[in-house]
This record gives C-alpha cells, sequence and structure tokens, in this order.
C-alpha cells in the first residue's frame, strides 16, 4: 500500500494557488456563521439571560471554530 501524504514538520509560509479559494472560502463560512451567531445572540438577550446560551448560536460558534481550523490546517499539508 503506498504511504499516503504527509503533514509538514513546519507550516507553509504562502498556499499554492489552488488551495487559496478553498482557504478564502473556509474563512468566509466562519465568519457568516459567526455574524450570524452574534446577531442572534444580540436579539435574542432576554432568553440567554433567563435559559443560558442559546443552542443554535453556539453550534454556529463551534462549526466557524472548526472552519478557521481547517483553513489553517492547510497550510500544513497544502
Amino acid at each position: 500500500m503506498a504511504a499516503g501524504p504527509q503533514r509538514r514538520t513546519t507550516p507553509a509560509p504562502h498556499l499554492s494557488a489552488a488551495a487559496v479559494p478553498v482557504e478564502l472560502a473556509l474563512l468566509a463560512r466562519a465568519e457568516f456563521l459567526s455574524l450570524r451567531a452574534s446577531q442572534r445572540n444580540a436579539v435574542n438577550q432576554a432568553y440567554i439571560m433567563d435559559n443560558g446560551p442559546d443552542i443554535e448560536s453556539a453550534v454556529d460558534m463551534r462549526i466557524a471554530e472548526e472552519f478557521r481550523a481547517l483553513a489553517e490546517e492547510l497550510h500544513w499539508w497544502a
């Protein structure tokens, strides 16, 4: 069985031209989810104070964190 791609020992300072759109798409989606969660939290402030965090906002923020982590991970593989 052939060995698969290996993770770099240090991150690449620049991504290849083919990987840049992927990084930008991940970061854009993360920003959208973060903004949506922030807006939802602002609108639902009274609910949050009475009942705790809004689960949909928490999920959006967690997914946004993962997209940002994936964008960073590209520097180790691409």
